[in-house]
């Protein structure tokens, strides 16, 4: 894996990126990509709004980023211009959709409280931080106009469709712990989503699996071979046929121990109970209160 270098730049999108086409264009950031490279730190970038989208190259693009301004007035020649820019330049994308879908339901947060995914995680979560009635900075979390992110995600995925169908490279994210975006669940409803945005299912899981490990550098990776990581799950039916299937989960095996399912629903069971306790939760709600109130009195 080449080399990489790391911009500390503050703004919405988050890539991977080598730094010669930034570089001619933005000298400033030569100072910290040099920092980053004396001590041989990874890249995990933000790149800012002010630099083109035809000025960077062989990059990972996160939420579709530098495609337009205006999601609402999305044009065919805009989406042919990012498909050609993507293919020219290597770019691979990541296009989270899971984070857009929920956003747009944030309307009617109640819904989405009733997932059974988002009772996986504490519920300080579904209660106070993503419940717009308790904290009005959540539609600050979420990007773009949260009016607007029904039409956005629509839009997405007609750009994925798009890509993918030009043969540039999708990966599965989830950007996790946006509003009802949860930690594994999530990555099952973006294969959906990706499968829905015509990868189809088998395409989204090579998009989850071996592309995402290739992505990341570690060999075997998203791969059942010899040699390779031993992280898999294992399903009584096929979820690369029928996401249904994500229900028949029977064990997990990570770093090679196998997990049974019983084991691990103990598990979640004894975090929930210790997270959703009087002390950890009630301490968490009032310094949490603390904060937003804080932060709601100064913008």
């Amino acid at each position: 894996m080449a080399k990489q270098r790391i911009l500390l730049v503050d703004d919405h999108e988050v890539v991977r990126i080598g730094l010669k086409s930034l570089l001619a264009r933005h000298p400033q950031f030569e100072i910290v990509g040099e920092a980053a490279s004396a001590r041989g730190l990874p890249v995990v970038a933000h790149v800012p709004e002010l630099v083109p989208f035809d000025h960077v190259a062989g990059v990972e693009v996160q939420h579709l980023m530098g495609l337009t301004a205006d999601w609402s007035e999305l044009s065919e020649r805009e989406i042919d211009r990012y498909v050609f820019h993507s293919l020219r330049f290597g770019l691979v994308h990541t296009p989270t959709l899971v984070v857009f879908a929920r956003a747009a339901r944030l309307e009617h947060a109640e819904a989405l409280e009733g997932d059974p995914a988002a009772r996986l995680l504490p519920r300080f979560y579904r209660e106070l931080l993503w419940n717009p009635a308790h904290n009005p900075l959540v539609f600050r979390l979420t990007p773009g106009d949260w009016r607007d992110l029904g039409r956005r995600f629509a839009g997405m995925q007609r750009v994925v469709r798009r890509l993918h169908e030009s043969g540039v490279r999708i990966l599965a994210g989830t950007d996790t712990l946006n509003p009802y975006v949860v930690p594994g669940a999530s990555l099952q409803a973006e294969l959906v989503h990706l499968a829905e945005s015509g990868l189809g299912l088998e395409e989204a899981w090579v998009a989850a699996t071996r592309h995402a490990g290739e992505a990341l550098g570690v060999p075997g990776l998203g791969r059942l071979a010899e040699g390779a990581p031993a992280d898999f799950a294992i399903y009584a039916e096929d979820p690369s046929r029928d996401p249904a299937a994500f229900a028949t989960l029977r064990a997990v095996v990570a770093r090679g121990r196998l997990y049974p399912r019983e084991s691990l629903d103990a598990a979640v069971a004894r975090r929930r109970a210790q997270l959703d306790g009087w002390l950890y939760s009630g301490l968490f709600r009032a310094s949490a209160r603390l904060v937003i109130a804080a932060v709601a009195r100064d913008e």
